[in-house]
């Protein structure tokens, strides 16, 4: 995944929708209509909506870019502090 393919890629899912939601975009051992439906439960998304940002973010991962979004988090403006402190403790794991 090239730097332009990558930076697209995470502005489908939004920076802050890959931190607050890590564990749950992250994980393919679950099935990703499950993941979209907890998603939805948990975000005003449409189903659409959460099955584009599911399936982009297991693309992030198997393309082995999670620490760069991590980063890209990190070097945004967005100002939460939790949210910050989560993704620099994710980027040292």
């Amino acid at each position: 995944m090239n730097d332009e393919l990558f930076q697209r890629t995470m502005r489908s899912i939004g920076l802050t929708c890959f931190v607050r939601h890590y564990e749950l975009l992250t994980d393919t051992r679950k099935v990703p209509g499950d993941a979209a439906a907890e998603l939805g439960s948990r975000e005003s998304f449409t189903v659409n909506t959460c099955q584009s940002k599911v399936s982009a973010s297991r693309r992030i991962v198997r393309e082995g870019r999670t620490q760069d979004a991590l980063r890209m988090f990190l070097s945004s403006k967005v100002s939460d502090y939790d949210l910050e402190r989560k993704a620099r403790r994710l980027l040292l794991a």
